[in-house]
């Protein structure tokens, strides 16, 4: 049985180590990053506290090291990549974002992660996870929004490069345990987890000791520039105050568990409150502590929730809890009444229970208006039902994450390219046009750039000259569409040979400048695969 390194493994360690194990690569830069849609200009002047990192590790090289890192993690089944929920993170992230200048050439990536810890954490590149236990139990979006500015604090105050420089003496000691940690992954004969485990936590206990201080500096600069981007945003700030506390609840409670892991590797809450609480008083913000919370919101929670049941048991509990919220909500929230509803329909359409789902929806058809998500949910049910889908409808009424989400739906659900759905030219340019659109500014979503190879391999399947012009020239930006797809996995080769294929098929069909295009994007490749061997050379 091969071992890996976990997702919750690998976030047990602090994330300065696995910036400092990978420290060998910063005699190395990428020329052409990966493209991120760019945030709008900050609108709030924030204070750049740190200085001095570019000295020590640049940008270019903590984009680099973003890469690398996302490879690992987007290969674990913990890390969620459901497009609904991806959205929702992005939006939000983006939304807190707008407030501030990142660092050159960084943009933020936020991600679900499948685990009940209440944690967040923030790596190289602008990678920021967001643990569904924390998603699952804050009450508001805006307690949400202040444990993801506060990552964004970390990022945009270039912790990671500073703490390599303030932990000189202490980066080989962690390059050694990562190192063998890495190396251990990916031995074939490994039996279990507890020789990476170790190695990682043995090569954090020698550091621990020497790393307090610097951290507590580096959290209180977190919290003062998260603080003045949950303001900036329209968040209520105390929302801040009221998510420390719950952290340290759950560090009191549960000292030992899953619940206390943010709050110890995110240390002196009790001071940090205090804090916070100055700047209210100072700023005098007002409290708002009876907020509504947003539809959005619930239906992300709801969401998260239902994707996590994957087991008879987590079934079970599942719809224990979206019963007893849809009984107790029904006199107090229509948000989370309506939640409830989404959520039993969600886990109805996962499990295939297609006539407790059209009971669902019956009561959820009325308000398919007040949410895109809830539409979706329609339009998927309708899929099985009826087996065709007009794309057209479909972009019309849905935002263009529902509408990516209901076409990825739909090209999974059929696999036959001559029945009529999405198989007639309308429909498919509808589809093409809609995620080449929603590409442009999630780069990144490897599942988007799956459908639109199969959007582009169904218009070529539709032309019946074998040898045409237009016959290769799909199959040309259908491979060229697989290529990013390997490409947003960190599967540098298989890329490689993607977009070979793309440029043999296009020759004389794609026009000359998307060939060049291609040409540029394919040097690029091979010098991101280039420097990840020249990493992983490093740590045998």
């Amino acid at each position: 049985m091969r071992m890996t390194v976990s997702t919750t493994t690998l976030l047990r360690v602090p994330v300065s180590l696995v910036c400092l194990a990978l420290c060998s690569l910063a005699q190395t830069q990428s020329n052409q990053p990966l493209r991120d849609a760019p945030l709008p200009p900050a609108r709030v002047a924030l204070p750049q506290l740190g200085s001095g990192a570019d000295e020590l590790w640049s940008p270019t090289q903590e984009r680099a090291l973003g890469r690398l890192i996302w490879r690992d993690l987007r290969s674990q089944p913990d890390v969620l990549t459901d497009t609904l929920l991806d959205a929702y993170l992005h939006d939000l992230t983006r939304k807190l974002a707008m407030q501030t200048a990142l660092p050159d050439g960084i943009t933020l990536r936020s991600f679900a992660v499948a685990d009940t810890q209440l944690n967040a954490f923030a790596m190289p590149g602008g990678l920021m996870g967001i643990h569904t236990g924390l998603m699952l139990n804050v009450a508001q979006e805006g307690e949400l929004a202040a444990v993801m500015a506060h990552e964004i604090g970390h990022i945009s105050q270039r912790h990671f490069a500073r703490s390599m420089g303030n932990r000189k003496n202490d980066g080989w000691i962690a390059l050694a345990g990562f190192a063998a940690a890495m190396i251990a992954a990916r031995n074939q004969n490994a039996q279990n987890g507890s020789l990476v485990e170790g190695a990682l936590l043995g090569s954090q206990a020698l550091a621990a000791n020497r790393q307090l201080s610097f951290s507590r500096d580096m959290e209180r600069e977190a919290d003062t520039v998260g603080f003045a981007l949950l303001q900036g945003a329209q968040y209520d700030a105390t929302d801040m105050v009221r998510m420390l506390r719950r952290l340290g609840a759950a560090s009191s409670f549960l000292d030992s568990g899953a619940g206390a892991s943010y709050a110890k590797s995110h240390p002196g809450t009790t001071e940090r409150m205090a804090s916070i609480e100055g700047r209210l008083r100072s700023a005098a913000t007002p409290a708002n502590s009876e907020q509504t919370p947003a539809l959005s919101f619930l239906l992300a929670q709801a969401r998260a929730r239902a994707l996590l049941a994957i087991s008879p048991e987590r079934i079970d509990d599942a719809q224990t809890h979206f019963k007893a919220q849809l009984t107790q909500s029904a006199k107090h929230s229509r948000h989370a009444q309506i939640a409830a509803q989404y959520g039993l329909l969600q886990m109805a359409l996962q499990t295939q229970q297609w006539t407790y789902a059209q009971s669902m929806w019956t009561s959820l058809a009325p308000l398919a208006t007040l949410h895109p998500w809830i539409a979706a949910q329609g339009l998927e049910l309708d899929l099985n039902r009826k087996g065709v889908l007009d794309f057209n409808v479909v972009v019309r009424d849905l935002s263009p994450a529902a509408a990516v989400h209901v076409l990825q739906i739909a090209m999974a659900t059929q696999t036959d390219p001559r029945k009529p759905m999405l198989s007639d030219t309308k429909n498919l340019n509808a589809a093409q046009s809609t995620l080449n659109n929603w590409l442009s500014q999630h780069p990144h979503s490897d599942s988007a750039w799956q459908a639109l190879a199969s959007v582009h391999q169904r218009k070529a399947a539709l032309i019946v000259a074998p040898n045409s012009r237009e016959k290769s020239e799909q199959l040309a930006y259908a491979a060229y569409a697989q290529a990013e797809q390997t490409a947003a996995m960190g599967v540098w080769p298989s890329s490689v040979n993607r977009l070979t294929d793309a440029l043999r098929l296009g020759e004389s069909s794609v026009p000359v400048p998307t060939q060049n295009q291609w040409r540029a994007r394919l040097l690029a490749l091979r010098q991101i695969a280039s420097e990840e061997q020249g990493l992983l050379d490093r740590l045998k």
